[in-house]
């Protein structure tokens, strides 16, 4: 009986001397923890209750460990010698299908267009993504009048292209009016390295 009350003491002893230990704060030597973005899973800011959450939902998962990482400054390729490249063209599109004009810009680092419209005619200048498709940087539309737009843009894809068609104009009462493509237009393209 006596033994198993020192075993008893002992382990008790033991336990409170242990849990001590783990009570007893770090020293100052112990910085405050650094925000770390990649933990921040909502990009507000802040490490809430919202990025546990979903840390115990994937808890024991296993993958790839790679990042996915989204890159906006493709990369450009430079010509060693500073080149420029020139075109210009006038030219009278009447037509019910799309009239194009193609410019490979690869190697150059800054494209100017220059588009001047006598008449009816809708205008769109896109990139040609590598691998199909396209993205619509500009889009205007000119109606019986005289314009004259510049534009210049840093060069982010191999090709331009600029679209020149009819198009539809929905009045105040949803009346739909049909513009044809009708309309002299100078073209001016101005590219540099």
């Amino acid at each position: 009986m006596k033994l198993r009350r020192d075993v008893l003491i002992a382990v008790l002893a033991t336990f409170c001397l242990t849990s001590s230990l783990f009570a007893v704060k770090p020293s100052g030597s112990q910085t405050e923890r650094q925000y770390d973005p990649w933990a921040d899973l909502n990009d507000d800011g802040k490490i809430s209750m919202d990025e546990i959450v979903r840390m115990c939902e994937l808890f024991g998962t296993t993958g790839d460990p790679t990042k996915n990482v989204n890159v906006t400054n493709f990369p450009q390729i430079y010509r060693i010698m500073h080149t420029t490249y020139t075109y210009a063209e006038t030219f009278h599109a009447k037509s019910v299908l799309p009239v194009w004009r193609y410019f490979e810009t690869e190697g150059y680092r800054q494209i100017t267009i220059a588009i001047s419209i006598d008449g009816n005619a809708s205008v769109t200048i896109s990139w040609a993504i590598p691998n199909g498709g396209c993205w619509d940087q500009y889009r205007y539309s000119v109606i019986s009048s005289y314009n004259f737009t510049v534009v210049t843009y840093q060069v982010i894809a191999p090709e331009i292209y600029i679209e020149f068609c009819s198009f539809l104009e929905v009045k105040d009462n949803n009346i739909i009016k049909f513009y044809p493509l009708n309309a002299t237009i100078t073209l001016g393209i101005y590219m540099t390295t």
